[in-house]
């Protein structure tokens, strides 16, 4: 490709590269049970990589339907690709989900009560004035 025709695509962001394999969520990273969302309600989980082609089963078709094969694989420049054009939206590990479901209700009571209290609510236990 011609070096100005890639700065022309550059600056308009078509080249940018892609957040999730930027230190967080690389090809190799991508393990059995990791979800891999393409927007708009459509999410594949993978079942296996072995190191030369992730293969995924579709978990919810979206508002796309019939659109996604309901088994697929990919390789390693391809998932790139798509992650630099932002086809992928997001990818997130079996990791960070069992982490997330982990999350006691307290932490998330103690968080909405910073948030109202940096927010100026005055906060104050049941029973107290």
């Amino acid at each position: 490709m011609n070096k100005n025709v890639r700065k022309e695509y550059e600056k308009i962001g078509f080249f940018a590269e892609g957040k999730l394999t930027e230190g967080k969520v690389k090809f190799n990273d991508v393990k059995s049970g990791t979800k891999i969302d393409y927007g708009m309600g459509t999410i594949y989980q993978v079942v296996k990589n072995d190191g030369r082609r992730i293969y995924m089963t579709l978990r919810n078709a979206g508002r796309f339907g019939g659109l996604f094969a309901p088994k697929t694989d990919m390789d390693k420049s391809s998932y790139e690709s798509q992650v630099k054009v932002r086809l992928i939206k997001n990818v997130v590990t079996a990791e960070e989900q069992a982490d997330a479901e982990n999350v006691s209700e307290e932490t998330i009571l103690a968080k909405k009560v910073s948030r109202l209290k940096e927010m100026g609510y005055k906060i104050t236990k049941e029973g107290e004035v």
